[in-house]
């Protein structure tokens, strides 16, 4: 509690950040794409898996490379939801390889390029 009797972290949340809080706040994020993206190339598809999701939550354009390669992944269900995190991301690099998933023998990856 504070001088007032509030509770402190009741006072964290009613001020804004501070410049030196965002930027933290900014490049903790940029470290987290950087781990998923790295975890996108795992031998452990459930790795994959997750990173996959995870980068197309995070929406950054550092993480379009990376998924557009993991179109091409052995396993359909990650190739699916980097297909479905680059629709997410919106980026026009993903466009044409989207296009040419659209024309894969696989329905999931069709599906979530769609």
């Amino acid at each position: 509690m504070d001088d007032t009797g509030t509770p402190a972290t009741a006072a964290l949340q009613e001020r804004p950040p501070t410049p030196e809080e965002l930027a933290a706040s900014e490049e903790n994020r940029r470290r987290r794409v950087q781990e998923y993206i790295h975890l996108l190339k795992s031998e452990y598809l459930h790795y994959r898996w997750n990173a996959a999701v995870a980068l197309g939550d995070e929406m950054d354009p550092a993480a379009v490379e990376p998924l557009i390669a993991a179109l091409k992944d052995p396993y359909v269900d990650v190739a699916w939801l980097a297909a479905k995190s680059l629709g997410r991301i919106g980026d026009p690099r993903a466009v044409e390889p989207l296009l040419a998933a659209l024309t894969s023998n696989e329905k999931w990856l069709r599906t979530g390029a769609a």
